[in-house]
């Protein structure tokens, strides 16, 4: 059995590779679990033909994302949001004109 490619996971004890569950990715081959992609960062772009993330990318400008989350959302308004059941607080940053 060859490892597994970035994206995918092999479980402890098979023979399979897995593909990485929304949210979640692997960056390099041979992995036994995929990461969960931590808060201000998404996994959206790099779930190419339906196989697992293989990376993640910070969210920027007026957007945020919370832990395992697979897109960056657009903040509405300036305002701190606080999920407690993740962990996160994500800033959206005021620039002198809201629309």
């Amino acid at each position: 059995f060859s490892s597994c490619p970035a994206g995918k996971y092999n479980p402890l004890g098979t023979q399979e590779c897995v593909n990485c569950a929304p949210g979640y990715y692997t960056n390099t081959a041979g992995q036994n679990e995929c990461t969960i992609s931590p808060c201000g960062y998404s996994t959206s772009g790099f779930e190419a033909n339906k196989r697992g993330a293989t990376d993640i990318i910070r969210c920027t400008g007026r957007s945020y994302a919370y832990l395992g989350f697979t897109e960056c959302l657009p903040c509405t308004y300036p305002s701190l949001f606080i999920n407690s059941a993740n962990l996160c607080s994500i800033q959206c940053v005021w620039s002198g004109y809201w629309p």
